[in-house]
């Protein structure tokens, strides 16, 4: 046996439920099992179903994405060392092939 059965078996829940707030049941309940058979010329006849009913469904509806602007991929600190590489490059170029 489940070590934790004997203690769920073993607790008032009439008591433990109210300790909780929830108002113990009327004491017609307490008598009658919850399963027990209706005795014969007792029951209720079932109403009619007008229609048999629909079963439940689920419709999802797609929302606009937003879209951002993307960025450049590139920093503009990156754009300016670039830019003066290039110009100190060309400017050591020039310087070079003028000497004699």
């Amino acid at each position: 046996m489940n070590p934790g059965w004997d203690l769920l078996l073993n607790t008032d829940w009439n008591e433990s439920l109210h300790a909780m707030g929830i108002p113990p049941p009327p004491p017609a309940a307490l008598q009658k099992p919850m399963m027990a058979a209706e005795e014969p010329g007792t029951a209720k006849p079932e109403p009619e179903k007008p229609e048999a009913q629909k079963p439940e469904t689920v419709t999802f509806v797609a929302a606009p994405a937003v879209v951002t602007p993307q960025k450049n991929g590139i920093a503009p600190v990156t754009i300016a060392v670039a830019v003066l590489l290039v110009l100190g490059g060309a400017l050591a170029w020039r310087t070079i092939r003028r000497q004699p």
